[in-house]
């Protein structure tokens, strides 16, 4: 006798959407908003501790139109601050670095 014939079928879920739609990915209008009202009001991570661990280490961020530095002040504590506030000492500091380096030390 075969039991599974007489058994009701269960009803399936309908699948449920897990990405956006294609043409969002891409479209400037929605980049200037996801990035104004999401990432900009949010925290965001520059890097460890463990990537500047010397004294005048840096590591800078760029967000859309903003940049940030995170640089070592002593062994145990770090300051990060908008890229315009150390913008002259920024490029002065890049100028001294190879191509497309984003870390290393001020000074």
């Amino acid at each position: 006798m075969n039991s599974t014939a007489a058994r009701p079928l269960e009803p399936v879920a309908a699948p449920v959407a897990r990405a956006l739609p294609a043409w969002v990915y891409d479209h400037p209008e929605m980049t200037r908003l996801e990035y104004e009202r999401l990432l900009k009001p949010s925290w965001q991570i520059v890097c460890h501790v463990n990537s500047i661990p010397a004294p005048g280490d840096y590591v800078t961020l760029d967000l859309g139109a903003d940049s940030v530095v995170a640089r070592s002040r002593h062994s145990t504590t770090c300051a990060v601050t908008a890229a315009r506030a150390f913008s002259r000492a920024r490029a002065t500091a890049r100028a001294r670095l190879p191509a497309r380096t984003t870390a290393g030390p001020i000074g």
